[in-house]
């Protein structure tokens, strides 16, 4: 029954086409391109580089130093490190409701007092502020047996 009349009044059914696609286009240009809510998650990272040091070494004298520096600031939850060859990177996890710029501070005034303490040819730390508003929305990863 259904069936016999769409096909009957083919122009009733182009008109409804027509206006769910105004609809859509219309939403879509009203569509904020945030996809993300406005969150500010308690992470802290400090990358250091430290150019020409193999992994050991830069846990040892970079990561480690870092760590245990880093571990005094308060409204600190947890601390992590990874090194690899040239790089260390210390993540900082701290409660929710921390104030990240007095936290960012305290990490600025600690890493002042560590750097006597790293090797001559380290690089100064960065201190990194993590933003949802940097993760990629699609990772894309082309692969095939030419050369590129």
């Amino acid at each position: 029954m259904l069936a016999k009349r769409i096909v009957e009044r083919p122009t009733t059914i182009v008109v409804v086409f027509i206006l769910l696609i105004g609809l859509g286009l219309f939403s879509l240009a009203n569509l904020s391109v945030d996809l993300y809510p406005e969150i500010n998650p308690p992470f802290l990272v400090v990358f250091t580089s430290f150019p020409g040091a193999g992994p050991e070494e830069v846990e040892r004298s970079v990561s480690r130093v870092l760590e245990a520096t880093l571990s005094g600031v308060s409204g600190l939850e947890t601390v992590s490190s990874t090194s690899s060859t040239g790089s260390s990177m210390v993540i900082m996890q701290f409660t929710y409701g921390t104030d990240l710029i007095d936290a960012s501070n305290s990490v600025r005034d600690a890493l002042e007092r560590t750097r006597n303490f790293m090797p001559a040819n380290a690089d100064t730390p960065v201190i990194f502020r993590f933003d949802p508003a940097m993760i990629p929305i699609m990772n894309l990863r082309i692969t095939g047996n030419r050369t590129p």
